[in-house]
């Protein structure tokens, strides 16, 4: 959840909020890459087809396995009512200087699935109280 920041100033890097699964194009440690082949992904497409793999372990939008059947949930990302210098301040899939890189990350992340420049449903995420109710001054 990313929401209700404002960014003013030059020196921002990057005029996105970006997300990246890097797992979509490398091995990472222990965990190698999602490639079809890895027993703690989904792998509900095959190794050797577009999205192989998917859903990934950590990828974005897919948090846990709660239920323990080996594929992990949908817990999709949400960006609202962010701003840079005035201007809309979006969620973006993070690109690569090598083109096959984001392909292959695009083939696994999608906007509009696993994370959306939106505000969720009210029952999908409740903000906490602030200042909280416990933090008293003593």
């Amino acid at each position: 959840m990313v929401f209700n920041n404002t960014v003013t100033g030059t020196t921002y890097n990057t005029l996105t909020i970006q997300v990246s699964h890097e797992r979509s194009f490398m091995a990472i440690g222990e965990f190698g890459m999602c490639d079809g082949t890895n027993p703690i992904d989904g792998n509900q497409i095959r190794a050797g087809q577009k999205g192989a793999g998917y859903p990934c372990f950590g990828q974005p939008g897919r948090a846990t396995d709660a239920d323990g059947d080996g594929v992990f949930e949908p817990s999709p990302c949400y960006a609202w009512n962010n701003t840079f210098n005035g201007a809309k301040l979006k969620m973006v899939l993070r690109p690569w200087s090598d083109p096959k890189q984001t392909e292959r990350q695009a083939a696994h992340v999608k906007e509009g699935r696993d994370f959306f420049n939106e505000k969720p449903k009210a029952e999908y995420y409740k903000p906490f109280v602030y200042p909280h109710p416990l933090q008293g001054g003593r």
